[in-house]
């Protein structure tokens, strides 16, 4: 879940827009949620990457993933599947 890429269509993004709440760390779990309410399929595409340490500008802690736990709790109680729709009828 926590990446620094997502990518899709823009209609499926169009769609998100309004429901989006979160900002910084949150918005990760909060924009699977979402899209996993749409019942979009997620796929793993490897990326090259060398993570950063604390001396050169490393941000996230172990609060982050609290963070991440409270927005996954709050969306599957506060909006539930039904908020964001798959388009289909």
């Amino acid at each position: 879940m926590a990446t620094c890429y997502k990518v899709m269509d823009g209609d499926c993004a169009r769609e998100l827009v309004g429901s989006l709440r979160e900002d910084g760390f949150g918005f990760d779990p909060e924009i699977t949620c979402l899209l996993a309410s749409m019942g979009a399929r997620f796929t793993e595409v490897e990326a090259s990457y060398r993570p950063r340490t604390a001396a050169e500008g490393k941000k996230i802690k172990w609060q982050d993933g609290m963070t991440a736990v409270r927005v996954l709790l709050g969306n599957s109680v506060d909006r539930g599947p039904a908020l964001v729709s798959s388009g289909e009828a």
